[in-house]
């Protein structure tokens, strides 16, 4: 049987509850059987694969967290938060060839007084090593593959608008959007953002 996490507080990214489990996979043991009618872990089956999710949200009854997330390499990072009347922010991160280049972008409101033109702010920075490796890190712990490809409130005309995309080597790339309707895991994303930017966000 493969090993998993017994971390209860790991955020289901589809409906933001916290009633998580592992799901155990391979053939069971009685313990194994004990823990399951406890609520304790998802028995998912013998078979296992990279594709396989590792948690099971006992509140929407879904599974998440595949693998094969953990394994792929970032190549770039492209994340923007704002909209109409208020700042945007762009983030361009570029890992490809090592270049590990940070571009961040800040328009300032349309409607801004301000006497200078309204042109985008622009900052390059180097990324080190450290930052590098804590965004491969933290990129699959948001479960971003499982969010809605697009969270849109239709009731609300202006406020919030937000895109991210993210390709990785090979022609993968994840892409998703959303205006004034956030995924569970949204903070947590514009926190990271705001952490390698220097906290400028």
């Amino acid at each position: 049987m493969n090993g998993y996490r017994k971390n209860s507080s790991i955020k289901c990214p589809l409906c933001g509850k916290r009633h998580t489990i592992p799901i155990l996979y391979g053939m069971p043991s009685c313990e194994a059987f004990l823990e399951e009618e406890a609520g304790k872990i998802w028995l998912g089956g013998r078979k296992i694969s990279v594709d396989s999710p590792s948690r099971y949200c006992k509140d929407c009854r879904k599974s998440f967290g595949k693998a094969s997330e953990s394994f792929r390499i970032i190549e770039n990072v492209l994340f923007f938060v704002g909209g109409f009347n208020r700042d945007n922010h762009f983030i361009d991160i570029s890992l490809a060839s090592n270049s590990y280049i940070l571009t961040y972008r800040h328009l300032l409101p349309f409607n801004s007084k301000s006497d200078s033109t309204n042109s985008p702010i622009e900052q390059t920075k180097k990324l080190s090593v450290e930052e590098v490796k804590y965004l491969q890190g933290i990129i699959p712990k948001l479960y971003i593959l499982e969010w809605p490809s697009s969270s849109i409130d239709s009731n609300i005309l202006d406020g919030t608008q937000w895109s991210i995309e993210i390709k990785y080597q090979g022609k993968r790339k994840i892409k998703k959007h959303g205006s004034n309707k956030f995924p569970p895991y949204f903070t947590e994303l514009v926190k990271a953002m705001s952490k390698l930017n220097g906290g400028q966000l």
